[in-house]
Order: C-alpha cells, then structure tokens, then sequence
C-alpha cells in the first residue's frame, strides 16, 4: 500500500515538456502584484517629471477662469475655456495611459516573456457547475487572496490618509495667499505619498514575483509515475532510448576519450561529469578541453585517466563549468585562475613525485 501511495507523491521537477505544455496554456508563474507595482512606480515616476509644467499649466487655467468669470457669462469664451480643459486633461492623462500600458507589458514580459494562447478563453463546463465554483470561492487559497488584498488596501488607505490629514490644514491656511501657492502646498503633498504607495507596491510586487515563482513550481511537481509515463510518450520506450543514447555518445566521443591519456587533469563533479583537459605553454595559448561525458561517458574518462596515470581531481563548480565548453576549444578567461590553481597543485605533486624517486 505505501509503495503504490509513494509513487502517486508529487516530489519531482516539472520536465520541461510539461512547462511546455502549462505554457501553452497560459499556466505561467505571474504575478499581478508585480506588474501593478511596475505600473504604478513609472506612472508616479512620469507624474513626478511632468508635474511642474501640468501644475503651471492648471494654475493658468484656473487663474484665467477666476477673471473671465468676473466679466460676466459669455459663449464663446466658456466653449473656449472647456475646449481648453479637455485639452489639458488630455496632455495629462494621456502620457500617463501611454506608460502604464508600456509599464505593464514591460512587467509581463519579464516575468514570463512574450506569451499569445486563446486557451483560458475556451469554455470550460467545470466552470458552469455552481457547486465547483462556489467551493473555488470558498477554498483557502482564494481566503488568503482576499485578506492580502484587503491588508495592502488598508496600507494604502493610511499612507494617503496620513498625507491628507497632515497635508490639509496647510492647503487651507495657504488658500489667502492665492491659487498658485495652494497648488503648490498641495504638490508637496502629493507627490510624496505617490512615491510612498509606489514603492510599497512595487515591494510587495517582488515579495509576490518570488512567491508565485515557488507556488508554481510546487503547483506543476509531477509523481515518479507521471515522469515515467510521459518519457514514454515522448521519447519511447526509456530502455531502448537509453541504450541508443549511449552508444551515439560513445560513437561521438570515442576519438577524445582516447585523447584522455595526453591530459594534464581530468577535474571530475565527481560522479556524472568529467573533463579532460590538457595546456602545452609553448604551442597554445590557455588550456584546452580535450575529452568530457556524463554518467557513463564520464565513468569512461576515469578509468583511461587511471590507466595512464592522469590525476583525477575532484572540483564541482568548476566541472560543471568546463563542461560547457565544446571539446577541443581552449576555456574562457573566466575560469584562468581556477584551472591555473588545478594545474600549478597538480605540477608540484609532480615534481614532488619526481624529486621523491630521484633520491631513491
């Protein structure tokens, strides 16, 4: 019973076939947090920059209609100065809309890249059944959702209110001094706690960016048994696959084993990796990947390494990371030093070997 249960038991990584698959179907790792907290910092962000000009341009529109309306009602200046305000709602509001949408697909596309699927669009019959929905409303996860909202609402809700309440009286007393001065004092209030709520956004916005990450990987796990049955959906029957691949790698990797018995070091993970590598200072100019394999391929390498007398070292970070370069291409400046240190400790083992035998 607990064999068969374990099997069932969703402790694997999604394969890259299933995200594929999630993929496709909109199923990313997204949070809406995130892209608001983008969209609202660069908005804040362009009202900060356009503030000064869009405040000149109020002040005068208001000053004007204050004078025009001590002169008495008049058609064509009312048309005038309403054509005039929509003009001005428009060259304020519509920078704004134009970043937030860049904002927002900004946002989207880094958190999951260009993604176009009508699949959520499809009907579905599990969402008409009244039962399944109510229990979707109902289950924890969408509970958690609500408070989180209603918690990052009332942060909101304080930080404007703090703002206003300390922010208010000093429009007030500043109304005698004139038009210009109150907007002036009600800038000061504004654009701060703009910033303050953008930045609180844009926090939470990560926190949940990380957070939607670790749910959906945990979300998309797969049982041993849905490993299995998908490989054989994919590739065939895992057996017969197996014994292809490993007679391709030996086929194509058989010319740089033999070349294992002209390596320096072979710098081993130390169980599935293993590469050869080899450094002539006077004909080349860094040390070279000669040989590297996996699993059988690296087992392969050991033992020639063994059989000739070529030490064997153990480094995982720095085996993973040769083993990213192609066979026969020298190693990227980057990994200089750390080879250089392989290489300098394996020639003083040598010379000390060698001083050991000459004295005897």
């Amino acid at each position: 019973m607990s064999g068969g249960d374990s099997s069932g038991e969703k402790t694997e990584e999604a394969t890259p076939h299933k995200l594929r698959e999630a993929r496709k179907k909109g199923q990313v790792a997204k949070s809406t947090d995130f892209t608001t907290g983008v969209v609202f910092a660069f908005s804040a962000a362009v009202l900060y920059a356009m503030g000064p000009s869009l405040i000149a341009s109020l002040q005068d529109f208001v000053i004007r209609c204050f004078k025009i309306g001590t002169l008495g009602p008049s058609h064509a200046i009312t048309l005038g100065l309403v054509m005039e305000g929509h003009k001005l709602i428009i060259v304020a509001v519509l920078p704004l809309f134009a970043i937030a949408f860049v904002a927002a697909l900004a946002g989207n596309l880094t958190q999951f890249g260009f993604m176009f699927t009508t699949h959520p669009l499809q009907p579905e019959l599990t969402k008409l059944n009244p039962v399944k929905g109510a229990q979707n409303l109902l289950n924890k996860k969408k509970f958690v959702q609500l408070l989180l909202s209603l918690a990052k609402f009332t942060v909101v809700c304080w930080l404007v209110s703090d703002a206003l309440l300390v922010g208010l009286p000093n429009v007030l007393r500043s109304a005698p001094a004139g038009v210009e001065s109150s907007l002036s004092v009600l800038v000061d209030i504004v654009v701060p706690v703009v910033a303050k709520v953008a930045v609180f956004l844009l926090a939470i916005g990560i926190i949940d960016r990380f957070w939607q990450i670790h749910v959906f990987k945990k979300d998309q796990r797969m049982s041993k048994h849905d490993v299995k049955q998908e490989y054989k959906q994919t590739e065939g029957d895992p057996l017969i696959k197996g014994q292809r691949r490993q007679l391709a790698e030996e086929l194509l990797l058989h010319g740089s084993i033999e070349d294992v018995k002209n390596a320096d070091v072979v710098i081993v993970n130390p169980d599935h990796i293993a590469v050869a590598i080899r450094y002539d200072e006077d004909e080349e100019a860094a040390p070279r990947v000669i040989a590297k394999g996996q699993r059988l391929i690296a087992e392969q390498i050991k033992e020639v390494a063994k059989q000739f007398g070529v030490p064997v070292m153990r480094n995982v970070p720095l085996a993973h990371a040769l083993h990213d370069v192609d066979v026969g291409h020298e190693i990227p400046e980057d990994l200089y030093e750390a080879v250089a240190e392989v290489l300098n400790f394996i020639y003083e083992l040598e010379a000390t070997e060698k001083e050991r035998h000459r004295r005897r």
